[in-house]
């Protein structure tokens, strides 16, 4: 991994970037981030990722916290995809404006279906861009230890250990980034702080999403379902519902790449 390489780092919310804040810091990415992060709250988050990234010296992408976590999360209900297809254009128009080495993004896990809505986006830029260039595509884990054992020591993956000093800042920006402190402190009562020393990013592969989840729901179904029950939510987003379409969408109607971008 070249420190003189062009790279860009997307994420579904503001504050994922601290999971590769080591990385962040070696090579400079152009961030792009979904949401705003406000949440069910109304406080969003994104101006605390714009004071990290000027910390680290990472770039704003085109979009940055455009659209709030509550539209997201309605315009995926409803499968209104515009503003999630308008930011793949966005991406693959920037992928092909400069000479980027390699994308990392947010891995597909089932977690959060803003998490996956993202990694598909990025991974239909990237396919996009590589008809023009060869662009390599890195997913990383927000759940559990950065380094899952399904990934370890993949051909080609990229592994930190960082030193004593790029990890005090780590955890340190961790700590005290606003309205992150009861996640962060909940994945160090889980998860040893230790383990987040390493950053590991692993090529993603072009996976045919409609083999996921025969056999279980993803948590976010799961999850949706209790608060509903609860009162909370008034519907359930659902993988085959409301994902499954605009990743086959994506198949049909690829980010559109013009004579001026290329």
């Amino acid at each position: 991994m070249s420190t003189n390489e062009q790279t860009v780092l997307v994420v579904a919310h503001p504050g994922h970037e601290l999971r590769v804040f080591g990385w962040m810091e070696r090579t400079r990415p152009c961030v792009f981030v979904i949401t705003d992060g406000a949440g069910r709250l109304g406080n969003p988050r994104v101006n605390s990722t714009g004071s990290l990234l000027r910390q680290t010296g990472a770039t704003r992408g085109t979009f940055f916290g455009n659209i709030s976590d509550t539209k997201a999360y309605q315009s995926i209900l409803s499968r209104d995809y515009d503003a999630f297809a308008s930011m793949a254009n966005d991406l693959t128009s920037y992928l092909l404006s400069r000479p980027i080495s390699y994308v990392v993004a947010d891995a597909f896990e089932g977690y959060n279906p803003l998490h996956d809505m993202c990694r598909l986006i990025v991974n239909a830029a990237v396919k996009a861009a590589s008809k023009y260039t060869y662009i390599a595509n890195y997913a990383f884990t927000l759940q559990g230890k950065p380094e899952p054992r399904s990934k370890e020591n993949l051909p080609n993956s990229i592994r930190l250990h960082l030193d004593d000093d790029v990890f005090a800042r780590k955890m340190h920006a961790a700590r005290n980034y606003p309205g992150l402190m009861n996640e962060i402190e909940n994945a160090l009562e889980v998860t040893d702080q230790e383990s987040f020393r390493v950053e590991y990013l692993w090529p993603q592969e072009d996976d045919d999403l409609a083999t996921w989840f025969k056999d279980q729901k993803p948590f976010y179904e799961r999850f949706g379902e209790q608060q509903v029950s609860s009162g909370h939510y008034q519907e359930v987003i659902r993988f085959r519902q409301h994902l499954l379409p605009f990743a086959e969408l994506l198949k049909t109607h690829t980010p559109r790449v013009t004579q001026e971008t290329y």
